[in-house]
């Protein structure tokens, strides 16, 4: 389903709080992007589900009134406003499953000539992996679109990694490692891993505050 033709009146009423206005808002907006998030980031329908009732909730409270016209279409501005949500979610959601992959432990293996001592989290992980190479072409563009303009100084100083490679191996983390593993296998403790995390991405929230008003 794509996403329907904005009404100007509708979406002005529902920016001023107009209750009936919002539900109209809502109903029309939900499907499509949830079809939006499942279809061009490869969500499973409770993921996307959750994903779009949090931003729901943001443009309810506040984000909807930072919308202006001359932005651009607002169609525009809410896929926008999902890829970002999409980010975060996948930053999240990856940083979870690192804290998970300290305490699996006990899982047989999936097939009987799996190397010894692979278990079902490490198959899911190179399934994800797989998935990440194959689907989201377009956030690690989005991503290096957005660091175009980092002030990176490991790179002002010629050191490699740089800090947004640093940032871009945490944030896809293909290996499955955990913060404390990918930190050591770029010569970082880790609370230089978490300022260089942090400070990235208060650089990508300004950027995303630029773009969107958000």
């Amino acid at each position: 389903m794509t996403f329907p033709t904005t009404r100007p009146t509708l979406l002005a009423r529902a920016r001023e709080g107009d209750n009936d206005a919002w539900y109209q808002f809502a109903h029309a907006y939900t499907q499509p992007a949830l079809d939006f998030l499942c279809r061009k980031f490869g969500l499973k329908e409770p993921d996307a589900e959750d994903l779009w009732q949090e931003l729901l909730l943001k443009l309810h409270t506040r984000s909807l009134r930072t919308y202006r016209a001359e932005a651009g279409r607002f169609r525009s501005w809410l896929m926008h406003a999902l890829r970002r949500k999409f980010l975060d979610w996948l930053a999240s959601t990856r940083a979870e499953r690192r804290d998970e992959r300290k305490t699996v432990s006990g899982d047989e293996p999936l097939l009987v000539d799996e190397p010894e001592g692979a278990t079902r989290f490490d198959q899911l992980e190179d399934e994800q992996r797989r998935s990440y190479e194959e689907q989201y072409p377009e956030v690690q563009a989005q991503l290096e679109s957005w660091l175009g303009d980092y002030p990176d100084k490991r790179a002002q100083k010629g050191l490699r990694p740089t800090e947004k490679e640093i940032y871009l191996a945490w944030f896809w983390n293909y290996d499955g490692l955990t913060d404390k593993e990918l930190a050591a296998r770029y010569g970082l403790n880790r609370h230089h891993l978490d300022y260089i995390r942090e400070k990235v991405e208060v650089h990508l929230r300004k950027r995303w505050q630029r773009e969107t008003g958000i």
